[in-house]
């Protein structure tokens, strides 16, 4: 159950980038709750990010650690 939520969650966030992507959306912010360095959320912030600079999104979309200093 949990890792279906965890991969429910990546899916929406990838489906949100899409819709940013394709101009219904103006502007993403991600936020990452659990974000522990090995943690699944890390690891799928990580390729959401990734997903972000593949596509060239990085002045419309924020990923954030909610736990992060900054």
């Amino acid at each position: 159950d949990w890792l279906g939520r965890r991969m429910r969650r990546h899916a929406l966030a990838l489906a949100a980038l899409d819709l940013l992507r394709h101009g219904r959306l103006a502007t993403l912010v991600v936020g990452v709750d659990d974000a522990a360095p090995r943690s699944l959320s890390a690891v799928a912030q990580q390729d959401l990010q990734g997903w972000v600079d593949r596509l060239g999104l990085h002045a419309d979309v924020v990923v954030a650690d909610a736990l992060a200093d900054d």
